[in-house]
Parts: C-alpha cells; sequence; structure tokens
C-alpha cells in the first residue's frame, strides 16, 4: 500500500494490532435458480475493530465500500457501497474472466479539519490530520479468486457449457454435431486419452487445439442460417456482427474470431448464456 500523510487502517505500522476492518462473504454462487449466467457474491459484509473510525461512520463522514475488480476483461471495477445489512453483487458470469479481487475501503465523503485518529502508533499519536473528500482511511486484506467463465470452463465440466467432447471408437478423424442441447464435438478413441489428460493439466492447449477449427465451422454455418432453430445461435450471431465477419469473408479473419471467442477477447462471447439448462 502506498505512504499517505495520515494514518490508513491495513497500512503497515500506522495502527496498533488491536485496531482491525476486513471484509468477508458468505457464498459464492454461479447460476443460482432464475439467475442462470449470473455470478453472486452473497452477503458481503464488513467488520472493523477502532472506535474513531466507527464513529465517523455512525456519524456518515465516511464511507465503506469494497472495490470489486477483473483485470481480465476491459480492467473491470466497481465500488460497492457497504452498510450494517449484508449487500450482494451480481453480474453476467461472460464479463469477467480471470483474477477477480475485492478490496475493502473506507473512504472520506467529506471534508475534515483537524481529525484525531486513536489507537495509532506512536508516529500518528494525537496529531492533527487536514482529511479530504475522497481520502483513504481504511484498506483491509484483498480477497480473491480465480473465474473462468463457462464457455472456458468447457474443459473442466461439460454440466458448464453447450460444447460436449464425446469418444467414438468408429471414428479416425475429429467430428461434430450440432443439436438444440448445444455442440457435440466427436473424438477418435486413440486421442481421447490425451485430451482427458490435458483437459485437467492444460485447459487452454484443449481450448486451441480442439474449439478453434470447430468454432470456425461453427461461424461458417451460422451465416449459412443453419444454425437458426437452435436457442444458442443468438450468440454465434451476436459475434459474427460485432467483428464484422461475412460469408466470403477470408479464412484467416473466421479464425482470428475463433480465437477470439476461445481466449475471451470478446467480452461479451457467451456460448452459455443462450442455453435454458446451466448447472453448477
Amino acid at each position: 500500500m502506498a505512504n499517505y500523510p495520515h494514518p490508513v487502517l491495513g497500512n503497515t505500522d500506522d495502527y496498533n494490532d488491536s485496531s482491525f476492518f476486513k471484509l468477508s462473504i458468505e457464498k459464492r454462487a454461479r447460476n443460482p435458480e432464475g439467475k442462470e449466467g449470473f455470478l453472486i457474491l452473497e452477503n458481503i459484509s464488513y467488520e472493523i475493530n477502532n472506535k474513531k473510525l466507527e464513529e465517523l461512520i455512525e456519524e456518515k463522514k465516511i464511507d465503506v465500500f469494497c472495490e470489486i475488480t477483473c483485470r481480465g476483461v476491459a480492467s473491470f471495477s466497481k465500488f460497492l457501497k457497504l452498510t450494517k445489512d449484508p449487500a450482494t453483487f451480481e453480474i453476467e458470469q461472460n464479463k469477467l474472466r480471470g483474477k477477480i479481487e475485492i478490496i475493502p475501503k473506507i473512504l472520506s465523503n467529506t471534508d475534515m479539519k483537524d481529525l484525531i485518529f486513536e489507537d495509532t502508533n506512536e508516529i500518528f499519536k494525537n496529531r492533527k490530520f487536514q482529511i479530504n473528500k475522497g481520502d483513504l482511511l481504511a484498506e483491509g486484506d484483498i480477497l480473491w479468486f480465480i473465474h473462468k467463465p463457462p464457455f472456458d470452463e468447457d474443459i473442466t465440466s461439460e454440466n458448464e457449457t453447450i460444447i460436449k467432447f464425446l469418444p467414438d471408437p468408429d471414428t479416425d478423424v475429429l467430428k461434430y454435431t450440432t443439436s438444440n442441447d448445444g455442440i457435440t464435438i466427436i473424438l477418435p478413441d486413440k486421442i481421447y486419452d490425451h485430451f482427458l489428460f490435458n483437459r485437467q493439466n492444460r485447459p487452454a492447449y484443449i481450448n486451441m487445439m480442439y474449439c478453434v477449427n470447430v468454432i470456425q465451422n461453427i461461424l461458417r454455418d451460422s451465416l449459412k442460417g443453419r444454425l437458426q432453430s437452435f436457442e444458442w445461435s443468438k450468440t454465434v450471431e451476436n459475434d459474427i456482427k460485432n467483428f464484422g465477419l461475412q460469408e466470403d469473408s477470408e479464412g484467416e479473419e473466421f479464425m482470428e474470431l475463433a480465437q477470439k471467442i476461445v481466449q475471451g477477447a470478446l467480452s461479451e462471447a457467451s456460448y452459455i448464456s443462450a442455453a435454458k439448462e446451466v448447472g453448477e
């Protein structure tokens, strides 16, 4: 944490150990009933032990927030204001990808003159500080987790995606089929063991190895109107529209869009949110 001209609870050596500020999240849920396709953080609450800061909260001179950030998709950042009652945060799963951090913060919402903090270390004891609106007064330990949108997690959980993998002892080449239930990638028996090993150890490799080529064909099928009867086809059509892909586009353009979909470069690419039945 950066150095500030005033004590910040959570900053090393600013306060005594008896003062603390921390955040807790009771439950993290994906695809709860009635909210399919959403990530939900339930009962977000904070705990603080510092008399002066507690007084300022009661006086509504400072506010408690948790900042939810994700650098994986367009540097997502949202401040959620917290009160004594637990809060809930919800967002479409495919708008976040990668490491998500939840950072508890306390910010001043007004200017305050000659403020004396309590339970500080000796360097700040009994000193008066001029606090400006927006100043950071506390920052708790960061909570974090890794989030993979359902399409990415095809590799680790077939229940969360409309793309599924199946072995077929009667085929020597990779094939795929489409139905209202989704896309089935059919693998020869001789490479299925290889797929299972990498599925657990190298999921990104599986996505690039097997999914990119199939998705190129799915894009072509969509442009030819072959997927219109499927519930999940809208998401494919949206990606095609956003990218400007045409039926006569070069092969490199099909490959580029397929890779962007797999890598999550298109934040709205979602091959799960259009499916009705989604499991955790």
